[in-house]
């Protein structure tokens, strides 16, 4: 990892961040997510100013492939406490907050923790539960930004626990400095407005030798943790996914722009295949925005759990030819017999242009 400006307390993984792949990318969650507004997105990924990063992490969870740590806390680092302050019983992680406590895990906010990292130490069975312990966020600057954070965060690790047959109420929350006051179920509507006191704006946000992204550990969480998953569900999934449609020419610009590894390119001498990993894909957006024709569209999903299945499955499968009007080798779906150079010297002088 890298860091994020000169003086944050943040580590990047540009390998990971989908700005840092694709100049053109419009993602900006971690910046949205940042109660101090300490990033920026600048050419070639983000930036924090000297001094304005304080360590919170809500940016953490908002990046949806993992490119962002806390870099006095990095996921391996928090994981490894967990585990060791529970000791079979139920992990506390209290935020600066909220009252000190010997046996529990301490983090600037409890903001800081991604779905993945909070169902762990549940799914491997070295905890028999996880509390978020938090302070007063009323008069917290982070208040608000946890609001609209944890909402999302505690939904998807419900549904995690709930595809593997494990009850969503092991995770809940503790508000306020009184360990048994306020405690609130991870469904309960009332858990943010006992957070903030009321306050407005706390509405959810609609919105080997590498590091794997968010999704690659959760998938593989489940399946060292859950041997006995097979084709068992996930509802934390994105309900979208990428489709390859008319116009696509083979080239490897959505393969080189995808952060998770969810698309795959190959060739042989006759053909070009488009593989994507639906599993793997966190609907960032990135390989549609980068692709020149325009081919990519996401395909919304219908609102159904659906099974976790391993590997790549074939989206598109271009045939090498030779072009019909400047005989060009090139790759294409059936049906196309111009290359795409041709096909746009046509179409621009159809248009008179």
């Amino acid at each position: 990892m890298t860091a994020v400006g000169p003086a944050s307390a943040l580590g990047w993984t540009p390998d990971l961040c989908a700005p840092a792949r694709f100049l053109g990318a419009s993602c900006d969650r971690c910046v949205t997510a940042c109660p101090r507004g300490a990033l920026t997105r600048v050419s070639g990924g983000i930036a924090a100013g000297a001094g304005d990063c304080d360590g919170c992490g809500l940016c953490v969870p908002a990046c949806p492939t993992g490119a962002l740590e806390v870099s006095a806390l990095p996921r391996a680092s928090l994981v490894a406490k967990l585990t060791a302050a529970a000791s079979g019983r139920a992990a506390v992680i209290r935020c600066e907050r909220a009252a000190a406590s010997r046996s529990a895990v301490g983090v600037p906010c409890v903001g800081l923790l991604d779905e993945t990292t909070l169902v762990e130490p549940l799914l491997r069975r070295e905890a028999t539960g996880v509390t978020l312990r938090t302070g007063d966020c009323t008069g917290c600057p982070r208040g608000a930004a946890l609001a609209r954070a944890l909402p999302r965060i505690l939904r998807a690790a419900g549904g995690i626990l709930t595809s593997t047959g494990r009850l969503a109420e092991l995770i809940r929350v503790e508000v306020g400095a009184d360990p048994e006051a306020g405690q609130v179920d991870v469904g309960r509507r009332g858990l943010f407005r006992a957070l903030l006191g009321g306050l407005s704006g706390a509405a959810e946000s609609p919105h080997p030798g590498r590091v794997p992204s968010r999704r690659e550990r959760l998938l593989e969480l489940l399946r060292s943790s859950s041997p006995d998953l097979g084709p068992a569900t996930l509802d934390a999934l994105p309900a979208t996914q990428p489709e390859i449609g008319v116009g696509c020419w083979g080239c490897t610009v959505c393969e080189h722009t995808c952060p998770t590894r969810a698309i795959r390119r190959t060739e042989t001498p006759l053909d070009v295949v488009i593989e994507i990993d639906p599993d793997l894909c966190v609907a960032c957006g990135a390989c549609a925005e980068a692709c020149g024709p325009q081919a990519i569209a996401y395909q919304t999903l219908p609102a159904v759990r659906r099974p976790i299945e391993a590997g790549m499955r074939e989206a598109a499968r271009l045939t090498l030819r030779a072009c019909s009007q400047c005989a060009e080798a090139f790759a294409g779906l059936d049906g196309d017999a111009a290359c795409p150079g041709c096909r746009r010297r046509v179409a621009v002088t159809s248009s008179g242009g």
